[in-house]
């Protein structure tokens, strides 16, 4: 993404999130826990495609309950449902980052991964990212500066991908797959006066 659309987007987002109703967001937050009454936990926390609003309710307690490893049979994403009533998986593709920064960029994306597209093997899906790679560098407005860069670019994108196959070590290359946050840091990370974790945001 171009550093003039990065400001458009950086913008919209803003004036997005300050025209978001609180009070809405509590109300919808209660419709998921048997309408218990909650309220702002501290100011919404954003992410780089994703805006958090901490909320917490009347009857909350701290658990100690871990929690396991949701784990699937196919490298995709969870989506709501068509009714927006419940989660599913299976019929969405892997979402990241620099998908979306193409699918904004207008770099068609859809050339490369069909809208729900799931991968069974690590090493398709891995070699799909490597395409991506390649379609930003082809189809990029500023993926190089001038000639040198471009053959220096061009040279090491097609030595990683010579590299690929050895990737992957088999022994990970088959289900299970566990569910992934692609931008674990902590800027991604709340947590309250103990220094406990309470949320984990900007899960893409």
């Amino acid at each position: 993404m171009d550093q003039i659309r990065r400001r458009e987007v950086e913008s919209a987002c803003n004036d997005f999130i300050a025209s978001i109703d609180q009070t809405a967001v509590c109300d919808l937050a209660s419709s998921f826990y048997d309408r218990k009454p909650c309220r702002m936990l501290k100011e919404p926390q954003r992410g780089s495609y994703n805006v958090c609003f901490p909320v917490i309710f009347a009857s909350d307690q701290e658990s100690n309950e871990g929690e396991k490893w949701m784990q699937f049979d196919r490298i995709g994403s969870l989506t709501l449902d068509r009714d927006d009533s419940s989660w599913s998986f299976g019929e969405s593709q892997p979402l990241s980052i620099d998908i979306n920064d193409q699918e904004v960029d207008g770099l068609d994306v859809g050339c490369i991964i069909r809208p729900d597209q799931t991968y069974d093997l690590a090493i398709d899906y891995t070699y799909t990212l490597m395409q991506l790679v390649f379609n930003q560098f082809l189809r990029g407005r500023h993926s190089v500066y001038n000639e040198k860069n471009a053959r220096s670019e061009l040279y090491g994108l097609h030595k990683f991908r010579t590299l690929l196959m050895e990737y992957i070590l088999p022994e990970y290359n088959h289900e299970p797959f566990v569910l992934m946050h692609s931008n674990f840091r902590s800027s991604n990370i709340i947590i309250n006066e103990n220094l406990n974790i309470v949320s984990v945001i900007d899960w893409e």
